[in-house]
C-alpha cells in the first residue's frame, strides 16, 4: 500500500475502513455501489488501499499524503492498452484530494488529474461503521 511519513499521533485517527460516497447519501446509509478505502499504520507509516466491496480485493494506493487536515490519495498509473508498457506510456496519475471537516469522521473533496484539474463533482469519505 502507498505510504505517508507523518507522525502517528496525526495519522492514527485515519486508520480503518472508509466509504467514498455521494454527498447526498444519508448519513445512516451505505450504498452498495461504492469504493472503500483501508488505511493502516505500521512502524509509524500510514499506508492505504482501495477496495471494491463486491470483490473485497485490495489494490494499493501509489501514495497517501495526510497532514491532519488535507488527505491526498494517489492512484497507481494504469498502462494504456495496446501501447508500450513503459511508465512513459501510462495514463495520467489520478488523485482524490480531500479536506477533513470539523467532524473527524468525514472528509470532503474531489478527483483531480495530474495537473490538479478538478474532475467531476464533490465526494465524501466517511468512516465505516465500527459495529
Amino acid at each position: 500500500m502507498g505510504e505517508s511519513h507523518v507522525p502517528s499521533h496525526v495519522t492514527r485517527p485515519l486508520v480503518g475502513r472508509w466509504h467514498l460516497v455521494d454527498p447526498a447519501t444519508p448519513a445512516d446509509q451505505v450504498p452498495s455501489l461504492r469504493i472503500d478505502f483501508l488505511f493502516r499504520l505500521a512502524d509509524g507509516h500510514l499506508s492505504g488501499a482501495f477496495v471494491t466491496p463486491a470483490r473485497e480485493v485490495e489494490l494499493a494506493l501509489a501514495e497517501v499524503q495526510y497532514d491532519g487536515v488535507r488527505l491526498c490519495l494517489h492512484f497507481p498509473r494504469a498502462p494504456v492498452p495496446d501501447v508500450d508498457r513503459s511508465p512513459a506510456h501510462s495514463r495520467e496519475l489520478m488523485r482524490l484530494e480531500l479536506r477533513r471537516r470539523a467532524d473527524d469522521d468525514i472528509f470532503e473533496g474531489s478527483w483531480t488529474d495530474a495537473t490538479g484539474t478538478r474532475l467531476g463533482s464533490t465526494v465524501l469519505l466517511r468512516r465505516a461503521s465500527r459495529a
